[in-house]
């Protein structure tokens, strides 16, 4: 079996709505998670600029997501850009 081209992936995830494979992908990762211990959990919070993402109509896409130290995605959010507020 060969690999897809770039290309080929490229048009596939443009044709994709993004907020329903975000919660596809979340529920995923939710139905495999194991509960948290007791006791404090850190998290961390983080914004990205999503490379690629920039058209001639709009600017790049923005994503404030948290995490937990154990690798885990507790949300993520498109925000406007250069901002925590979504």
């Amino acid at each position: 079996m060969s690999v897809p081209h770039p290309h080929t992936l490229r048009r596939l995830l443009v044709q994709l709505d993004g907020d329903a494979l975000d919660r596809a992908i979340g529920a995923f990762l939710t139905a495999r998670a194991t509960p948290a211990g007791p006791g404090l959990r850190a998290i961390a919070v983080d914004g990205k600029a999503l490379r690629g993402s920039r058209t001639h109509v709009t600017g790049h896409v923005t994503l404030l997501a948290a995490m937990d130290h154990t690798g885990h995605v507790l949300a993520q959010r498109q925000v406007a850009d250069k901002s925590s507020i979504p």
